[in-house]
């Protein structure tokens, strides 16, 4: 069986993309599916939006307390906010390839 017939397959839990996704373009998309602003997601909840816009361009990471906050309003739970941070920034550190 070919890597191509394997890959194929995988049902989509498995498959784990081979580039680095940042974080606030899984905000973004949340957003957007919302028709939620930046602005509206600062003032609901209750982050600055000066973090919101940092992390929207991957300047900044997503703390556990904003994950909270990105849980109560986007509708994932604060962990799968984290991990998508924690796995962000582990797969860019050096050695991790």
């Amino acid at each position: 069986m070919s890597g191509e017939e394997r890959r194929s397959k995988m049902t989509a839990a498995q498959r784990v993309p081979d580039y680095d996704i940042p974080p606030g373009e899984i905000v973004r998309e949340y957003l957007e599916a919302l028709g939620m602003s930046e602005n509206e997601l600062a003032d609901v909840a209750g982050i600055p939006f000066q973090t919101v816009r940092a992390i929207l361009l991957g300047e900044a990471r997503i703390t556990p307390e904003v994950a909270v906050s990105l849980a109560r309003v986007l509708g994932r739970p604060a962990h799968f906010w984290r991990n998508l941070d924690w796995l962000y920034q582990t797969r860019r550190s050096p050695g991790s390839a």
